[in-house]
């Protein structure tokens, strides 16, 4: 059975000032008293109250994360911070706000309420204009924020290359011999223009490539609305020979829709996803996406956090503009050479 401080000070016959200095390493406490200690310690499995530590010594070795639902696989980026932070035996709460920014402004007081040193934000927005940001800021309160469509914000940060996922996404198809080549978006906002929207166009103006703009679906990130989606873009007068998803979720519900129709994948329509989601291999044909970078992005957030907590309010890393994560393209069997139709592809 665990013992507190107070009983742990009475069977070693000391004040309890005395074992927790000598927990501690204190070098006014003698070697022979650190080391009887720390045997008593063991045997009574001696457990430290981490909040009347925190209380005590100003820091709880604790850090927030908050992740909005859109953020794809939480456990994925979750993962990677919880490890390095447990490394440093800091505890790790975790706040999901559903894509709510009522529920993600409670989360941010909840979170500095607990005293925490440190907070990774997956933001609800992506333009992460929260006023929040900036009195965590005046507080001397270190965040990083992570999510798609952060570089505007000038706070430290972290993302994956989506620009250039998606300029390796359409070179790959360009390479094949398409050039009408639809996207089927995650947004249901067409006046957003976020980065994976923002390579398509700047990658297809790059290789002179029509853009029609009844080939740009917007989603919701839901795979049944990706498969009427496919549908509606290749029924167009214009069809084009293949179609840019912005995730692996959104590609299997346009292979679903694409297949419905009597068509072919890749030899009538090629179809690409974007993150390597866990099915993407076994998907008949296997899906062409880019790589898994979420680990990355999670891993990376966490040492950025962790250099601004342990370098204190002068921390450079405080003032760092960002990372970002690079992305590679997987080939897979579902994209292939653009079909000829009227001799042109």
């Amino acid at each position: 059975m665990a013992i507190g401080l107070r009983q742990l000070a009475e069977i070693c016959k000391v004040s309890h000032t005395t074992i927790s200095r000598a927990l501690n390493d204190d070098p006014r406490i003698s070697e022979a008293v650190k080391k009887h200690v720390k045997e008593v310690a063991q045997q009574y499995h001696y457990k430290p109250n981490r909040l009347v530590k925190g209380v005590m010594s100003g820091k709880t070795q604790s850090i927030a994360v908050v992740m909005s639902h859109s953020t794809k696989d939480i456990g994925g980026i979750l993962g990677p911070i919880q490890r390095y932070f447990m490394e440093e035996s800091y505890s790790t709460l975790v706040y999901t706000t559903e894509n709510k920014p009522e529920i993600e402004q409670l989360s941010f007081h909840e979170a500095v309420c607990h005293r925490v040193e440190g907070l990774i934000i997956a933001p609800s927005n992506q333009k992460a204009t929260n006023k929040f940001f900036e009195e965590l800021k005046k507080d001397n309160i270190p965040f990083v924020i992570i999510g798609p469509n952060v570089e505007s914000v000038k706070v430290p940060h972290v993302s994956a290359d989506d620009l250039g996922a998606m300029d390796q996404i359409i070179t790959h198809l360009v390479n094949l011999g398409h050039t009408r080549i639809a996207y089927l978006r995650g947004e249901n906002n067409e006046d957003v223009i976020d980065k994976r929207y923002h390579g398509y166009l700047k990658t297809m103006q790059k290789f002179g490539l029509q853009i029609d703009m009844d080939w740009i679906k917007l989603c919701d990130w839901k795979p049944e609305q990706a498969a009427e989606c496919a549908i509606s873009a290749i029924r167009h007068k214009s069809r084009p020979t293949a179609i840019v998803c912005d995730n692996d979720s959104l590609a299997m519900g346009a292979m679903k829709g694409i297949r419905s129709i009597g068509l072919r994948i890749p030899e009538d329509v090629s179809i690409t996803g974007m993150g390597d989601d866990y099915f993407a291999p076994f998907l008949s044909p296997s899906l062409t996406t880019t790589s898994k970078v979420r680990e990355l992005v999670g891993l990376a957030a966490a040492e950025q956090l962790w250099r601004m907590i342990s370098g204190g309010p002068d921390a450079p890393e405080r003032n760092h503009k960002g990372t970002s994560i690079p992305v590679k393209i997987i080939e897979r069997a579902s994209t292939g050479p653009a079909p000829r139709q009227n001799g042109v592809a």
